[in-house]
């Protein structure tokens, strides 16, 4: 399934995202846009490991979840 609770918030929100939505990691970069799943995947990674990574990640989830998107940007 979705990996474990990580200790970075930004990891936690993006793994409540596709527990909300019923979507795989896979099913969630398509959703973000990416036709290339493992770029796409290779750029969320790091968001769930690390707690950062590529910057551009966080634009298409707030667009992809635009209801969601405040939350992105709350330190």
């Amino acid at each position: 399934m979705l990996q474990s609770a990580s200790p970075y918030p930004i990891s936690q929100f993006i793994l409540r995202l596709m527990e909300e939505s019923g979507v795989s990691r896979v099913e969630f970069v398509q959703a973000l846009g990416y036709r290339n799943m493992e770029r796409g995947l290779r750029r969320l990674d790091p968001w769930m490991e690390n707690g950062s990574g590529f910057q551009l990640i966080l634009k298409h989830i707030a667009a992809a979840y635009p209801g969601r998107a405040d939350e992105l940007w709350k330190g």
